[in-house]
C-alpha cells in the first residue's frame, strides 16, 4: 500500500485521545465502554500481519502503554472503528478472532483474578456473568444450563457497533481459552455458533476452537457438556478469592456487597439475552426461585425492584448514544411497545427519554465515557469482617497445627485447650487472635502433656507461608525473594503484635531474625521455636529445596536434645543467643519468585494496607518492637528509629507526645522487658546482656534494674525464672 493512501485512511479514522478514559483502581467503565485490555493483543496481531501498530493506535488517540492498564476503557463505538481500520490495514477478515485467541483471564482486570481463583468451573462463570459489567458496559457474558448441555455466550446491546462481527469472534476466543483455563487441557466445545455470516475462510476459526462450528444463528455462545461446571479449578487459593470477592464489591460499592449485588450483573445478562426471570436467575445461583426471594427478602429488597434497577441503568447507557433508537432501547429491556418504556422511564427520572436525552449534554460519538465517577462507600465498610489483633497477640494460623500435633503425640486436644480455658473452635478460623501469653500457656500445657519438650519445633514444621495469611500470600506474589521478605518485615505486625522481624545483608551473608517483644511469656521458647521452623519453611518455599541454612540462632536455653533441631534444619545451631534467626547466602535474596504477579501483588498490597490503617497499631508500639531490635543491633538512638521510620526525630517525638508517652520512657521500658527476657530465657552472663542492652558495666545494668524491679537482676534471674523454662 501507498504511503499517501495509508494517511488517507488514517485522516478519515482519527479519534481524541478522550476515546480512552483515565486509569484509576476503583473506578468502573462507564456507559458503552470496555476496559482497553481487551485490545491489548491488538499491536501484537498487527506485527504478526506485518502492519506497524504504533501508527495504528496513534490514528486512534491510544497511547500504547495504556494497553496494559486494567483500568483503562475504549467506547464501542471507537473499538469498533479501531479493528475496522486494523482489518483494511492487515487484510486479514479474522483479525477479531486472532486478537481474542491471544487473551484470557488476565485481560479483565479483577473479575479474572476472581474467576481464576474460584472454588470451581460454575462458579467461576457466575463470578464472570455477575461483575463482568464492573469493566465493560454495551455488552454482556450469559450463561445458560440445560442438564447435559450449558452455553457460555455474548451478547452486544450497544446500538450498531461497526465491525461487531470483529467483536464477537474476539470475545468467542476469549471465552475459549477462559474455559480452558478453568477446566484445564482436557476441555473442549461441543459447538460454537455465532450470529454473524459464515467467513470464506474457515481454517482459523478451527485452530482456535477445534469443535464443530455454526454460523447465521440465533446467538453467540460456546457449548460444552454441564458436567464440567462442577469441576474444581486447578490452583485456585480460597483466601485470595475472599480478598477478590472484597475487592470486587468495593468497586460496585454503590449497590453494596452479598447476593443483591451478584444478581444485578445477573440480571444485566438475563435481560439482553430476553429471558430475565426469577427462575433463570435463581437457576445461575444454584438455587430455586423461593429461595432466592427468601434471600432477597432477608436483604431488604425484592427481585422485581433490581430488575427495576438495572433496567432504569442500562437505559441511561443507551441513550447516553445520541443515535440509538428508542425502540432499541425499549427491546433491549424487554418492553413489549416503547410506550412501556417511557411509562416506566418517567417513573424512574421524572421525564421523558426524549427530555432526558435533550436535558444530558451528549459526548461525541466514538467518545468513550469517563469511568463512573459514583464514589465508592468508605473502605471499612467492606472489612467489617477482618478482626484486628490487639497488642501483645497473634493470628491463629501460625499455631493452627497444634490440635494435630497433640493428636500424633497421643493427647486429646479438647482436653489440654480445655485445661487452659481455651475451645478447640480456636483454630477454626485461622484469622481469629490469640494473646501470647495464651500461647505460651498453651505450649506449656502441651509440653507436660506429652512430654515432648521440642512440640513447639513439631508446630512450626507444619507452618509456611498460609501461616501468615494475606501477608504470606503477598510474600508469593512479589517479585524476587528480597522483596518478599522486605514486605514481610513491613507489615508483619498486622499477623503479629508480640514479636518483630527483621533482615540483613553485609559481606554476603544474609541475617532473618525474629525476636519476641511483648514481656512476661511463658514458654517463649516454644514459641521461639515454631517461628523458626515457619520461617526456614518459608525460605525453603521461596529458594526451592536446595536452599540451606548455614546456621540457626536461639535465644534460650540449650535443650537436652538437639536431635530434632539437627534434623529438621540440618545447619550448625547455636543456643542462648541475643536472639533467633537463621542465616544464610545473600545471594538468594536476588533469586526471583516463579509466581510473581504485579497486578495481584499491587492489588494484595492494597488490601494489607487497608486492614493496616484499620488496625488501630498504636505508634508506640511500633517504635517498642523496633526498640527491641535496636537494642541488639546497637541501633536505639532516636535518630536511627525515626530513620527506621523514615521521619524525623521531632516528628517522632510529637507522635509519642500525643500518645502521652516518650522516647525515653519507651527505650527504658524496652530495656527492661528485654533484660527480663534474657536473664529469664537463656544462660548468657549478666555482662553480656548489659553490653547487649547499651549499658557501659553490669552496675549500671543492675542500678537500672533495681530502679524497675526494686531487687538486682542476679537475684530476679533465680527466683523469677519462669516455670516451665526451667
Amino acid at each position: 500500500m501507498k504511503k499517501g493512501s495509508f494517511e488517507r485512511r488514517s485522516e478519515s479514522f482519527s479519534l481524541s485521545t478522550a476515546a480512552v478514559a483515565t486509569p484509576s483502581w476503583g473506578r468502573r467503565a462507564g456507559g458503552g465502554a470496555i476496559i482497553l485490555t481487551a485490545l491489548s493483543a491488538v499491536p501484537d496481531v498487527l506485527k504478526h500481519l506485518g502492519v506497524d501498530p504504533s501508527v495504528v493506535l496513534a490514528a486512534a488517540g491510544i497511547d500504547p502503554t495504556r494497553l496494559q492498564e486494567p483500568e483503562s476503557s475504549i467506547s464501542y463505538a471507537a473499538m469498533g472503528q479501531l479493528l475496522t481500520h486494523c482489518v483494511a490495514l492487515s487484510r486479514c477478515q479474522h483479525f477479531g478472532l486472532l486478537v481474542g485467541a491471544r487473551q484470557g483471564l488476565s485481560s479483565l482486570g479483577v473479575v479474572g483474578f476472581l474467576v481464576q481463583h474460584s472454588p470451581d468451573v460454575g462458579a467461576g462463570l457466575k463470578n464472570l456473568i455477575a461483575h463482568m459489567h464492573l469493566f465493560q458496559r454495551g455488552a454482556v457474558p450469559t450463561l445458560s444450563s440445560q442438564r447435559e448441555s450449558s452455553r457460555l455466550g455474548y451478547t452486544i446491546y450497544q446500538h450498531q457497533v461497526e465491525s461487531a462481527e470483529q467483536i464477537y469472534d474476539g470475545a468467542m476466543a476469549i471465552c475459549a481459552n477462559i474455559l480452558r483455563a478453568l477446566c484445564g487441557p482436557g476441555w473442549k466445545p461441543t459447538e460454537v455458533t455465532f450470529s454473524h455470516r459464515r467467513p470464506a475462510d474457515l481454517r482459523p476459526y478451527q485452530e482456535v476452537f477445534q469443535a464443530p462450528l455454526r454460523f447465521e444463528a440465533d446467538e453467540t455462545c460456546i457449548a460444552f457438556p454441564t458436567a464440567w461446571l462442577g469441576q474444581p479449578v486447578p490452583g485456585a487459593d480460597p483466601m485470595l478469592y475472599r480478598v477478590l470477592q472484597r475487592q470486587v464489591e468495593l468497586l460496585g460499592g454503590q449497590h453494596g456487597a452479598g447476593l443483591a449485588a451478584s444478581l444485578r450483573g445477573v440480571v444485566r445478562g438475563l435481560l439482553v439475552a430476553g429471558h430475565c426471570t426469577a427462575e433463570e436467575a435463581a437457576a445461575l445461583f444454584g438455587m430455586h426461585r423461593r429461595t432466592l426471594h427468601r434471600r432477597l427478602k432477608a436483604d431488604g429488597v425484592t427481585f422485581d425492584a433490581v430488575v427495576d434497577e438495572v433496567r432504569a441503568e442500562v437505559a441511561q447507557e443507551l441513550l447516553a448514544e445520541p443515535t440509538t433508537p428508542l425502540d432499541h432501547v425499549a427491546a433491549t429491556l424487554g418492553y413489549a411497545q416503547p410506550s412501556a418504556f417511557t411509562r416506566a422511564f418517567r417513573r424512574w427520572h421524572g421525564t421523558t427519554p426524549a427530555r432526558w436525552r435533550t436535558a444530558t449534554k451528549p459526548r461525541e460519538a466514538g467518545i468513550a465515557a469517563p469511568p463512573s465517577s459514583i464514589e465508592v462507600p468508605g473502605r471499612a465498610a467492606a472489612m467489617d469482617d477482618v478482626q484486628n489483633v490487639a497488642n501483645g497477640a497473634v493470628r491463629a494460623g501460625g499455631a493452627a497445627a497444634i490440635p494435630h500435633v497433640l493428636r500424633e503425640l497421643g493427647a486429646d486436644p479438647n482436653e489440654v485447650l480445655t485445661s487452659v480455658g481455651l475451645d478447640l473452635s480456636l483454630f477454626d478460623d485461622p484469622e481469629n487472635p490469640i494473646p501470647f501469653t495464651v500461647l505460651g500457656r498453651l505450649l506449656g500445657a502441651c509440653v507436660a502433656r506429652t512430654g515432648c519438650h521440642h512440640f513447639g519445633l513439631l508446630v512450626g514444621q507444619y507452618g509456611g507461608p498460609t501461616s501468615l495469611g494475606l501477608i504470606g500470600l503477598l510474600l508469593r506474589l512479589s517479585v524476587d525473594v528480597g522483596t518478599a521478605l522486605r514486605q514481610v518485615i513491613l507489615y508483619l505486625h498486622i499477623h503479629d503484635r508480640g514479636g518483630v522481624a527483621t533482615l540483613s545483608s553485609q559481606n554476603g551473608v544474609a541475617r532473618l531474625a525474629y525476636t519476641l517483644y511483648e514481656p512476661g511469656i511463658e514458654n517463649s521458647g516454644q514459641i521461639a521455636d515454631a517461628s523458626m521452623a515457619i520461617i526456614r519453611n518459608i525460605l525453603r518455599f521461596l529458594c526451592g529445596p536446595t536452599w540451606a541454612a548455614t546456621e540457626v540462632f536461639f535465644a534460650h536455653r540449650r535443650p537436652a536434645d538437639v536431635g530434632p533441631y539437627r534434623r529438621f534444619f540440618g545447619a550448625p545451631l547455636r543456643f542462648n543467643a541475643e536472639q533467633n534467626a537463621l542465616v544464610f547466602p545473600a545471594a538468594w535474596l536476588e533469586e526471583p519468585l516463579p509466581e510473581a504477579n504485579p497486578d495481584l501483588h499491587q492489588l494484595l498490597l492494597e488490601e494489607i494496607r487497608r486492614r493496616d490503617a484499620q488496625s488501630g497499631t498504636g505508634f508506640s508500639t511500633q517504635v517498642k518492637g523496633l526498640l527491641q531490635v535496636g537494642l541488639i543491633t546497637g541501633e536505639h538512638s532516636v535518630v536511627e528509629v525515626a530513620g527506621m521510620l523514615a521521619m524525623h526525630r521531632q516528628t517522632l517525638n510529637r507522635r509519642l507526645r500525643a500518645e502521652g508517652t516518650t522516647f525515653e520512657i519507651l527505650l527504658a521500658q524496652t530495656r527492661y522487658d528485654a533484660a527480663r527476657q534474657l536473664l529469664a530465657n537463656t544462660d548468657m552472663p549478666i555482662s553480656q546482656i548489659a553490653r547487649i542492652l547499651g549499658y557501659a558495666d553490669v552496675t549500671a545494668l543492675s542500678r537500672a534494674f533495681r530502679r524497675w524491679s526494686s531487687i538486682p537482676p542476679a537475684k530476679w534471674r533465680g527466683s523469677a525464672r519462669l516455670p516451665a523454662e526451667e
